[in-house]
């Protein structure tokens, strides 16, 4: 270790007068606290004083007592599981019957880069394929079914099997 400082002399004086000075205050936060106790009704300096404000106060504590209203250590208990009225029945039978999913994978546009090649662009498109991603150009083939039929700045034309209505994915 070096020699001491200056710097390393005034941390050091710094640090101890800071120790010194926690160490006063937390003595002296409880000596000379005079603590009163309601229950005990000895004649202090109030005479009878603490004996008529614990009587004051028995009707109030009655009137509102303390209830812990819940325990931060448990979790809430749930309820019993209720049936379900009739009208919830009939619409959830109707979501449950009828087809909400489309066929084939699910495709999502992720992004689209495009790179200047001489005085044309080529555009590649960022697709999310049953959560993998593939880098698509015209003309590939996206989740074995999807032909990438034109790439633009914000959106990807896909062309679908045997004749099915083209789909088209645009950025978000």
């Amino acid at each position: 270790m070096g020699a001491m400082t200056t710097p390393r002399a005034a941390l050091l004086t710094v640090s101890v007068m800071m120790i010194a000075a926690w160490a006063v205050l937390a003595a002296g936060s409880r000596a000379g606290q005079r603590t009163v106790d309601l229950v005990r009704t000895e004649s202090g300096p109030g005479g009878g004083h603490d004996r008529r404000m614990l009587g004051d106060l028995r009707p109030l504590a009655a009137a509102h007592p303390l209830r812990i209203r819940r325990d931060p250590f448990r979790f809430r208990q749930s309820a019993p599981h209720q049936p379900l009225p009739a009208l919830a029945r009939v619409a959830l039978q109707a979501l449950a019957s009828s087809p909400s999913v489309p066929d084939g994978p699910l495709v999502r546009l992720v992004g689209i880069a495009e790179t200047r090649n001489g005085g044309a662009t080529v555009r590649t498109a960022v697709i999310s394929v049953d959560g993998e991603v593939v880098l698509a150009g015209e003309g590939a083939l996206i989740g074995g079914r999807y032909r990438v039929a034109r790439v633009e700045y914000d959106a990807v034309h896909l062309e679908g099997p045997g004749g099915d209505s083209p789909r088209i994915l645009r950025l978000r």
